[in-house]
């Protein structure tokens, strides 16, 4: 195992910890270099047949990981990684994937009705937090924030996300 840093966007540092991988390749299809790559990392990659670049290649002592993502990009395209599966794409085809999956989930908040949860609290009061935490709800219609004094509970009726985080700086 080899660690290997390489400067990422911002501030970060991306660390490369994969096996290291010693490649000299001339005008391949990238198909059989990636399936080199995925030997060496013990990896599954999938990549479609409409990604046909020819590679040349020299690394030397390059951890797998870190030459996967040279590779890629020195040709446009990225990954989707789950588990031990990396799936190839273009990062146009991958960026719209995120674009997609963002557009899903704003509709499937803004469809979301707002539902009540009780959080019963311990050593704040509920009536002093009310005013703090109001200013969390997400102003969808019927969503507030009400105290139960009897129980020294916060009732919070808002959307999942909303209900999670005030529950959660409520009990923090």
């Amino acid at each position: 195992q080899s660690v290997a840093q390489l400067p990422a966007q911002g501030n970060r540092r991306r660390i490369y910890r994969g096996a290291t991988i010693n490649i000299e390749i001339k005008d391949a299809p990238i198909h059989d270099l990636l399936r080199i790559i995925a030997d060496t990392g013990r990896v599954n990659i999938v990549i479609p047949d409409t990604i046909t670049p020819r590679v040349t290649v020299r690394l030397q002592r390059v951890p797998w990981d870190q030459a996967l993502e040279v590779i890629l990009a020195s040709h446009g395209l990225w990954y989707r990684r789950e588990g031990n599966l990396y799936r190839v794409a273009t990062r146009k085809e991958l960026d719209a994937e995120d674009e997609a999956e963002a557009a899903r989930r704003e509709a499937a908040v803004k469809s979301e009705v707002p539902r009540p949860e009780v959080v019963p609290l311990n050593y704040a009061s509920a009536a002093d937090l009310k005013g703090k935490l109001d200013g969390m709800l997400s102003g969808r219609p019927g969503s507030k924030l009400e105290v139960d004094e009897r129980s020294n509970s916060l009732i919070i009726n808002d959307v999942a996300g909303n209900r999670e985080q005030i529950a959660r700086l409520a009990l923090s």
